[in-house]
């Protein structure tokens, strides 16, 4: 499951990463689109955590 984060969060942060360092100066226009682009990535790390959570119950059960 770990490895699963890991290869889901670590592009997604980084692409969070180079959206703001490719500007100087960061405008309106890139703080909120970097503010939505984390939230997408929370979003998803919060279903795929729930996913991995229910097929472990599954497997236990």
């Amino acid at each position: 499951m770990a490895a699963v984060f890991a290869l889901v969060f670590v592009p997604a942060v980084t692409a969070v990463v180079c959206m703001f360092g490719m500007h100087g100066t960061p405008s309106f226009g890139t703080v909120a689109a970097a503010a939505m682009f984390f939230a997408l990535i929370v979003g998803l790390l919060a279903g795929l955590f729930r996913l991995t959570r229910e097929l472990d119950d599954e497997k236990l059960a």
